[in-house]
């Protein structure tokens, strides 16, 4: 069981990151928990598919596509299972975010426009997943997303940030800028 942390604050997150742990909201640490369960399942059903494979006559052993396949199958989900392991391995769960904190953490959503743009864009600010939760329709904040983790050039440079700042970092060689246009922290309740 991870790590139970009370607060959720740009500093909360920042000394996690530099402690070496995944900060992970609770969706995201349920939702790489039941990716390890499928992919368990997964393998499961491959290692059948490899014994049925491997029954074929001895005419076809030297040249056994099936087994073939499905070892390259294996071997895509046992990197796929790599990932999620070591977002579990160090994970340290943090809770959402408190109403009307004033600042971009870890479960943040908002709204932010590009330089030279004039449509927001919306961002949950993650910490592992690159998953979109399902959000109520019913939520106060723009259900189309994307999801920008605080391990990335965007994630950091937007943590701490306050509605109304300018956010500005590197991508390929290249400085983006953009502003933070609205602010809304995610709760458990805005999940389905």
């Amino acid at each position: 069981m991870p790590q139970q942390f009370e607060k959720n604050t740009p500093d909360t997150i920042r000394k996690l990151l530099q402690a070496g742990n995944t900060p992970l909201l609770p969706y995201e640490y349920d939702f790489l928990k039941e990716q390890l369960i499928k992919l368990g399942v997964e393998q499961k059903q491959l290692g059948k598919l490899l014994g049925q494979a491997m029954e074929q006559s001895s005419e076809t052993w030297h040249d056994n596509a099936p087994a073939d396949a499905v070892n390259h199958q294996s071997r895509v989900l046992s990197k796929k299972a790599e990932k999620v392991i070591e977002g579990l391995g160090t994970a340290a769960h943090v809770d959402y975010p408190r109403r009307g904190l004033g600042s971009i953490t870890l479960g943040s959503v908002i709204g932010v426009v590009y330089s030279g743009e004039t449509d927001p864009d919306y961002l949950l600010v993650a910490g592992f997943c690159r998953e979109r939760p399902n959000i109520k329709p019913s939520a106060p904040f723009s259900t189309r997303m994307d999801i920008a983790t605080v391990c990335s050039p965007l994630g950091a440079a937007l943590l701490g940030l306050g509605l109304g700042d300018t956010a500005n970092y590197m991508v390929n060689h290249n400085k983006v800028s953009l502003d933070v246009a609205s602010l809304h922290q995610l709760q458990a309740e805005h999940l389905r």
